[in-house]
């Protein structure tokens, strides 16, 4: 997909979500490696100078790529985790270098550590965002 300067905000966030997807579940990608991280390999992944990829994040995102790719990875860690996949499972797919790490990020940005969001105890997790939501609190 060829890189348009002038795409509408929702096109570049899908494209550099299926970049970010494809190199996640890429056999050739070692996750463990930092690499993947950075947002130079990102932008080379994405046919694009670094710094036309920070523009288009901060025109389009608001944000900076590193931060995109950081809550991307969050956002995809819960996903997995309310699929079921262990905690030490979803550090290791999504590139942490240990799961203590990764439940130590999960913990401060989400409240609760990532075990906590186990099959038995999701629902619980869900009822009370729900709740909080509608009274404007976030979780």
């Amino acid at each position: 997909m060829e890189f348009k300067p002038n795409q509408p905000p929702q096109l570049f966030k899908i494209r550099l979500d299926k970049t970010i997807n494809r190199i996640i579940t890429s056999n050739t990608t070692n996750l463990q490696s930092c690499d993947w991280l950075k947002v130079s390999y990102l932008s080379d992944k994405l046919g694009m100078h670094v710094s036309t990829l920070r523009r288009q994040c901060q025109k389009h995102l608001s944000m900076s790529p590193k931060e995109y790719l950081s809550r991307y990875r969050h956002n995809r860690a819960k996903i997995l985790l309310n699929a079921g996949m262990k905690p030490s499972q979803v550090a290791s797919r999504l590139g942490f270098s240990d799961h203590k790490v990764f439940s130590t990020c999960f913990k401060r940005l989400e409240g609760v550590s990532p075990r906590q969001l186990s099959p038995t105890l999701r629902e619980d997790f869900t009822q009370d965002t729900h709740l909080s939501n509608n009274i404007g609190l976030s979780p």
